[in-house]
């Protein structure tokens, strides 16, 4: 999948390649908030219902990140 982000708030995923039912062509439209390191995202417009299903209800947490001093 690949994005582009539209403004501060939106952003853009089409598809690349892979086994879901989307059309390469039709892009989803979604508003994401990141707010204490979650993140959500608001179905603006998109044709690919099973993209639609994938990000519904979900929530996506910060990941830890290891930082090693050298």
């Amino acid at each position: 999948m690949k994005y582009s982000l539209t403004d501060k708030e939106t952003i853009k995923l089409f598809k690349i390649e892979g086994n879901s039912p989307c059309d390469s062509a039709d892009k989803g439209s979604y508003k994401f908030v990141i707010k204490n390191d979650t993140l959500t995202f608001t179905n603006v417009e998109d044709a690919c219902m099973a993209r639609q299903m994938a990000f519904y209800g979900n929530v996506y947490k910060k990941a830890a990140t290891k930082t090693t001093s050298k």
